[in-house]
Formats: C-alpha cells, structure tokens, sequence
C-alpha cells in the first residue's frame, strides 16, 4: 500500500510538510497490502478492486505477453471463471494493452485488466509474472496463492480447492521473462510548473477553477499538495476526471481524458511528496494564472427564461 509518511520541517519561521509514499509494504511475510483501484478490461467493463467486497476473495492471474500459457492451463482459467464467477470471481491483468496473448484469454471469457501504466502491475511485484494471486477486498490485500494454502484455506469449498490445486498445476511450468514496465520507463522525477501543473490545468481545471462547478479550485500548488493523497486515489480508481468511458478518448468529444503519460507523471510526482521546489526560487505557479469563471451564465444569457 502506497503509505504517507510526513515529515515537520521548520525553516525561516515556516512550517513545511512534506509527504513521502511506500508502494508497498508487507503486513507479513506472506500478505501485502495493496491500495483500491480501477481499471477497464479488454472488453471494456470497468473493475473496481473494492467493488468485490461482495465476495469471498477474488483471484488475479499475472499475464505478461511473453508468458507461454499453455492450451491446458488456459482451458483451467476459463474454467474456474465459469464455474465460480459469483462467488470468487478470477481476473487477469495484463501492463499493455490489447496483444495476442490478452485475446487469448479474453476469448474464453476469462476478463483481462489493461494496467496501460503499469503502475498496478509493479505493485504486485513484475517478477510474478505467471503466478496467481488471492485479492482480499476487504482488507485490501493479497498474496501469493499456492497448493499448500489452497489445502488449508477455509475459503474454498471442494469443487474450488480441486480447480484451483489443477491450475496451478498447470501454471507452475509457465515461463515469463522479466520485461521493463511502462511506470519503470517514465521520468521519476516530473516538474511542477514544467510537467504537473500544464496536466491539472489541461484535465482539471474546467471544473476546479474559482466559480466552477467543482467543490474546490485548484489555485496554486498549495493547494494541490494538500489534496495530493486524495488526487492520488481518485486516478487510481478512475473516479476523476470524469467521463473516461474508454479506453480511447479520440472517440469522444469534449472529454478531459487522461492519458497513460499524463497519469504516470501525477502519480510519480505526488509519490515523490508532491514538492514544488520551483516556486521557492520565485518562479510563477501556472495554476494562479487561470482566470475564474464570471458570475452569470457562462454562455450569455438566455433569450427566454421558464420557471
């Protein structure tokens, strides 16, 4: 789980608060914790990792385009997911986008999550390729799953247990070469004025603007470093900014859609303390220079008025 550790420093008579993030950090030796998120599967359904609250646990194959999944293990995949989709659902995730090896699995109606940042993917650890894992909703955790756990767990009933100790059977051979992730690629270090603040002004600011529709503004960086941890959140699960309904926005007019870059800059940013090291040095924070929408009707005022 991405974790806030702040730290108090006085300086000049001036109290900063600066916010540094763990991406993950073990609760044992066997169970991660993993922050809520969202995101659309090669079909087009949106996957809210809370929403399977409903549910006992949910289960997560780890697919990498190289993995050379077998005709067989797929057949146990497609398998469990039909036999057991109301009450553990199995998913697969997948750090690209649409590729063979994702229709593969899509076509047996096994739904395959598009992590197009990679950022969810390196939270579950890259070198998992192949591998299975247990998703716990309601403690927003997971682990590993194998044979031994399978056995003890409570979790799962009979037909369950049986299934699950026959695909992992069939995965334990799966290989999965070590790729670099898009998250990986990505400058680690993005620049408030010159990399963040143009993003929220291009995607936010339409609403988050003084006399927007918005219930705060995005004013200065001030600002923002204060919602940082909440901004963080509602990009993981796709709450903001509203409206992304596909994965493609050229499809669609007069959405604030935000691309996979635009996402691992803020991200990468405000898991790096959301700092704006420029404006210390006088230079101008963009966001001051949006103009607030006048009182009134924004587009003239109507020829007739009912009421």
């Amino acid at each position: 789980m991405v974790v806030p550790v702040v730290s108090i420093n006085k300086a000049i008579g001036v109290l900063a608060i600066t916010a540094s993030y763990v991406l993950v950090s073990p609760s044992s030796a066997q169970t991660n914790q993993l922050d809520d998120f969202a995101l659309l599967d090669s079909k087009g359904q949106f996957h809210q990792f809370t929403r399977y609250r409903d549910m006992a646990a949910m289960l997560l194959f780890i697919n990498q385009d190289n993995c050379e999944l077998s005709d067989w293990a797929v057949a146990h995949l497609a398998s469990f997911t039909s036999n057991f989709r109301n009450s553990i659902p199995l998913l697969a995730l997948n750090h690209g986008s649409l590729t063979r090896s994702v229709e593969r699995l899509s076509d047996r109606n096994i739904p395959v999550l598009l992590d197009e940042t990679g950022y969810i993917f390196q939270a579950l650890d890259p070198s998992r390729g192949g591998a299975l894992l247990m998703l716990d909703p309601h403690r927003l955790e997971y682990r590993k799953l194998d044979k031994e756990f399978v056995a003890a767990s409570e979790i799962f009933d009979a037909a369950q247990s049986k299934q699950l100790t026959a695909i992992l059977n069939a995965i334990e051979s799966v290989s999965c070469s070590q790729q670099s992730q898009p998250f990986e690629q990505h400058q680690q270090n993005p620049s408030y004025v010159a990399d963040v603040a143009p993003i929220l002004e291009a995607r936010c600011s339409y609403c988050h603007r003084l006399g927007g529709s918005a219930p705060w503004a995005m004013s200065d960086h001030q600002v923002i470093q204060g919602w940082a941890p909440k901004i963080r959140e509602v990009l993981l699960t796709q709450q903001m900014p509203p409206g992304q309904i596909d994965a493609d926005p050229e499809r669609f007019d007069g959405l604030s859609h935000i691309t996979t870059g635009e996402m691992i800059t803020l991200i990468n940013w405000i898991d790096a303390g959301a700092l704006g090291e420029e404006l210390i040095e006088d230079e101008e924070d963009p966001l001051q220079l949006i103009e607030p929408y006048a009182n009134g009707w924004q587009l003239g005022e109507p020829d007739q008025i009912y009421t």
